[in-house]
């Protein structure tokens, strides 16, 4: 669980803007002494891209007769949403869509 949690900790500070300090390579024993010393790799480009992309729930407020005819014409709304925003924030689309 360390790898997640550095991960997202990185991720964060990234998001805040904050400067993300150089990893450690030699540690003294002063610095380590009644420690558990365990070197933890995390990849903040892979970890970045998952997140970025992951899928997250969004509630939406519509007319109760659009949501009907949206419902019958078999709308699929995440990706209208998607469509939609990326067109209206001038966005280029990614992953050939």
């Amino acid at each position: 669980m360390a790898e997640e949690a550095a991960s997202l900790h990185v991720y964060g500070m990234e998001r805040d803007g904050d400067e993300i300090p150089a990893p450690s390579l030699n540690l003294s024993r002063k610095h380590t002494e009644g420690n558990v010393v365990m070197p933890v790799t995390i990849h903040p480009d892979l970890y970045r891209a998952k997140r970025d992309n992951e899928r997250i729930k969004t509630n939406i407020t519509l007319p109760a007769w659009l949501k009907r005819i949206a419902e019958e014409q078999k709308v699929n709304y995440s990706r209208l949403l998607e469509t939609a925003l990326i067109d209206y924030l001038q966005l280029p689309r990614q992953g050939g869509r």
